[in-house]
């Protein structure tokens, strides 16, 4: 490192910016404004702003942009700055890049995940300095003026999905992905099925991207008679505009950056370092937003290059040294071995380098990549050529025709849509075969530190035999492997010692997951009213980064959508073979012979997924390790004619620690419950709130020391009651509300128990 300083200070720049957040500092998450101007908009949300608007798209809910450089306007002048905002408006779309705009609108702070595992929003705004929303925003004014160059690119970028749309048919989407850095035509199924295979990263613009294209370019102006500094200095401003054309994105900046410091060092006669590259562009995007080091796409461009360049190259270093120490040097096992491991090593070591970061992010990472990617890599540049192709061809026949289709350009298409094929099939194969991602759950930084401290010295170790020069010197190899799978020990799973159940923030609807220090997970209902794609956005996300795999059973305790769209969600992928988390078991409750049509449904639906379902009433019980789940509810007989009235109610025990899980039942299932209810320490109040559930006589014979109610900020119900929320804390009950606390979270050995919450802790009786 000392020969490399700036990859050292990129190191120690990086570790002063970690370090500053764990001390409190808002430098990688939460909002630097000063908190007079945070106050400012928190008493009043609904403002009018001014400022650049860049990044004008079109949705299907109207247009967002970006409002650079936002100030507040009050009494017709601009005031104090707050940063850049997100805008969304309903209007069409009537501004240019690059034009000065005035719009009112309310101003919504953007806050972090309010659920373990979720994305997080801040972060991915920090980095582009965005740290409010502007919602319902309502143009005013605008300027006549605009920027041509902004204003050009944007025009260049429609142009150009628009030929792919012409000339490349169901491959458009995947064209404008590669090429352009847009995915939002992309079908979702595709994207899952990618990422279940490992190979998600071909749809980013990468530096493998950046590279085909750049020093593709360069050689061709070379071939065509341009001398090295001209030919470089036309190829850097091609590719800084593509840079600009693509929106810049992380990866894209980091591997424009990179390819800049090349033909720089080719025109200056310089040697070209890697390493010393990488962290001049780390340097650089983190001096303009330090929220990078908290960002996914950052942290995987830099540590995927690394994984290459450094790592990949001293494993296959190391391979080539094993070949020659275990096989004569002619035989035909030394020849093919030969062939197939660097690749392999080099898939591998990117695979270690990136492990810690799509386990932290993402809580699974799909073995299945390391192979496929031996498959797709070298595919990767034929799709790239494929692409241009269509739209160099469709751009010159679209100016000579005038607009017109020409037929023959589509032949370009056909080695990307055949690619495109390809990495579908190998997709589907992965999901036949049943090779799902491997879900280890979400690691501490602690966990992540020593992994790379150990995968470091494994590296350091097999460099170290490198430079021995002795073939046969086979010394440094075993001990490498050992550090790596001691690594490996310590980024995986390890058992818990408390029971944990969690209820989600799912808006308004229910969701609650209960995981035993065994392993054995149990989803109870899991829906909502005011969320879309609930099963991907929120329920997904936190098993994985909880390292469940499988459900051993989900609950039902009614048929509400509110309590059964994220269930529904996540068997329809189980049924197109797009969940790395399994469902053993569908519990429903009890409801007689002819159950309501949604009951029917999700039995159906289960069935189609090859889930066992199975019916619960009252004296049911399901057990767990000391974890035993008891029913309470709904009696025999019930028919479901009021789902709200006949719920399956759950008692859960561990231990002497025991919670009550109520569903939506009210005031009358209440009384009726009197007689079988105990003291309980955790209570998951009924109803999400209503005025109409949690009676004065179910709170006296509970006494619940902790409760949680699962509701929206903004719902039309009036959730949650004053009344309930006086009544539970006046018995001294601990509450947590999912709309302001985020997901709260119960651990108990059995004896003890606390309570905690995502956004803020509380602490229950120990």
């Amino acid at each position: 490192m000392t020969r490399r300083p700036l990859c050292m200070f990129c190191i120690v720049f990086a570790a002063g910016i970690f370090i500053m957040n764990l001390a409190g500092l808002p430098v990688i998450r939460g909002n630097p404004l000063p908190d007079d101007i945070q106050e400012r908009i928190e008493k009043n949300p609904e403002a009018e702003v001014a400022g650049e608007a860049v990044r004008i798209r079109d949705t299907e809910y109207g247009t967002s942009l970006i409002l650079k450089n936002a100030k507040l306007v009050e009494n017709q002048k601009e005031t104090v700055s707050v940063g850049n905002l997100k805008v969304y408006t309903r209007q069409p779309t009537v501004l240019k890049e690059g034009s000065f705009a005035r719009l009112s609108g309310r101003l919504e702070r953007i806050e972090g995940p309010s659920n373990p595992g979720e994305f997080d929003n801040q972060i991915y705004y920090s980095c582009d300095h965005i740290y409010y929303y502007l919602k319902k925003a309502v143009l005013i004014k605008q300027s006549h003026s605009y920027s041509f160059w902004k204003q050009g690119l944007s025009e260049a970028r429609n142009q150009c999905k628009t030929i792919f749309s012409l000339y490349a048919r169901e491959a458009a989407p995947f064209f404008d992905a590669i090429l352009l850095g847009d995915k939002t035509g992309l079908d979702e199924e595709i994207k899952l099925r990618f990422q279940m295979a490992g190979i998600i990263h071909i749809l980013a613009i990468s530096g493998l991207h950046i590279s085909i294209l750049g020093i593709g370019l360069f050689s061709l102006l070379r071939k065509a008679g341009f001398t090295i500094p001209t030919g470089g200095i036309i190829c850097l401003l091609i590719m800084i505009t593509y840079g600009q054309l693509t929106g810049s994105g992380v990866s894209v900046m980091r591997s424009v950056t990179m390819f800049v410091l090349m033909i720089g060092a080719r025109l200056t006669g310089r040697i070209y370092d890697l390493p010393t590259a990488l962290g001049a562009a780390a340097i650089l995007l983190l001096l303009d937003s330090p929220s990078y080091l908290g960002n996914v796409s950052f942290l995987l461009s830099f540590s995927a290059v690394t994984g290459t360049a450094v790592t990949g190259r001293i494993f296959v270093s190391a391979g080539e040294r094993w070949i020659k120490a275990v096989f004569s040097e002619n035989s035909r096992s030394s020849f093919g071995i030969s062939r197939i491991l660097p690749p392999f090593l080099t898939s591998l070591a990117v695979h270690l380098t990136t492990l810690p970061i799509l386990l932290y992010f993402y809580g699974e990472i799909s073995h299945a990549g390391i192979i496929l990617n031996l498959l797709v890599l070298p595919t990767v540049a034929l799709v790239l050529i494929s692409a241009l192709a269509v739209l160099v061809s469709g751009e010159i026949a679209w100016i000579i025709t005038g607009g017109k289709t020409v037929p023959i350009v589509c032949l370009t298409a056909v080695p990307g849509r055949l690619g495109l094929q390809l990495y579908q099939a190998l997709g589907d194969l992965t999901g036949r075969l049943g090779m799902k991602p491997w879900v280890g759950g979400r690691p501490g930084w602690q966990q992540i530190l020593i992994y790379y401290t150990l995968l470091t010295a494994a590296v350091l170790l097999l460099r170290k035999g490198e430079d021995t020069g002795d073939k046969g010197d086979m010394l440094h190899l075993w001990p490498a492997v050992l550090l790596i799978a001691a690594g490996l020990w310590v980024i995986a799973p390890h058992r818990a010692s408390d029971l944990k159940i969690t209820c989600l923030d799912v808006g308004q609807g229910d969701g609650i997951v209960l995981k035993t220090p065994e392993g054995t997970a149990f989803l109870i209902d899991g829906g909502s009213s005011d969320k879309n794609r609930l099963g991907r956005n929120q329920l997904l996300p936190f098993l994985k980064s909880q390292g469940i795999s499988r459900l051993e059973g989900v609950l039902i305790s009614h048929t509400d959508m509110d309590h059964i769209s994220g269930v529904v969600e996540l068997m329809e992928l189980l049924a197109r073979r797009l969940s790395s988390v399994s469902i053993d078991t569908l519990y429903l409750p009890d409801w007689g012979k002819d159950p309501p049509k949604e009951w029917r449904d999700l039995e159906a639906l289960a069935e189609d997924c090859g889930i066992e379902v199975q019916k619960m009433k009252k004296g049911d019980r399901l057990v767990s390790g000391n974890l035993i789940l008891e029913a309470l509810a709904p009696e025999k007989g019930a028919k479901g004619m009021d789902v709200n009235e006949e719920c399956l109610v759950l008692q859960a025990s561990y231990g002497s620690f025991s919670s009550l899980f109520t569903g939506d039942i009210g005031e009358e299932t209440e009384k009726k419950l009197l007689g079988c209810l105990i003291d309980v320490d955790f209570l998951k109040v009924a109803h999400h709130g209503s005025g109409y559930s949690t009676c004065q006589d179910f709170v006296n014979k509970t006494r619940p020391e902790g409760a949680v109610i699962s509701c929206s900020a903004v719902n039309r119900y009036g959730h949650p009651s004053p009344e309930v929320i006086r009544r539970l804390e006046s018995s001294g009950c601990s509450l947590g509300l999912t709309m302001t606390d985020g997901a709260v979270t119960v651990l108990t050995n059995g004896s003890s128990w606390h309570m905690e919450t995502m956004k803020e802790r509380k602490t229950g009786n120990p």
